[in-house]
């Protein structure tokens, strides 16, 4: 908070839990720049990464790749190749149709774990390039949190 909005991080509300749903008896927001967002549902919402390329038997050839993943946005993703899930060992480099394919330290998990924070790292690497990402085991299949700068 600084001084041109002290006093307007917080707001009143009521919620009423409905069963199937909430309702919020909210008041005006303090200007144009406040607004009221709406919490996601990280397995229905995910967004899904379903590129058979991605496939950790793939090949990766520079002048036919594919990958773009460093333009991803920030956001949950879903993997949907394969088993689904990121390896949990270190693969070969060259593989999986990037140059350096990701893996993910800590294991994957359980539906009672939830949402957990994992550290995903690309193979042939140095420690300077591990990414912690959130991997949340509720759903039926695993989604991956990109914390993505892009």
């Amino acid at each position: 908070t600084n001084l041109n909005n002290e006093g307007q991080s917080c707001q009143d509300a009521r919620i009423r839990n409905c069963g199937s749903y909430y309702v919020y008896q909210l008041l005006k927001s303090h200007s144009q720049n406040y607004g009221f967002c709406v919490a996601q549902d990280q397995c229905e919402d995910a967004r899904e990464l379903g590129e058979r390329w991605r496939l950790i038997t793939n090949p990766y050839v520079s002048s036919q790749s594919k990958a773009k993943d460093n333009s991803l946005t920030k956001g949950w993703y879903r993997l949907a190749q394969g088993h689904g899930t990121m390896p949990e060992y270190e693969p070969d480099t060259n593989h999986g149709g990037q140059a350096y394919p990701s893996y993910v330290l800590g294991g994957l998990p359980s539906v009672e774990e939830g949402e957990v924070e994992r550290t995903a790292r690309f193979a042939g690497t140095t420690s300077k390039q591990w990414y912690q990402r959130r991997v949340r085991g509720s759903c039926i299949f695993q989604t991956y949190r990109c914390n993505c700068t892009a």
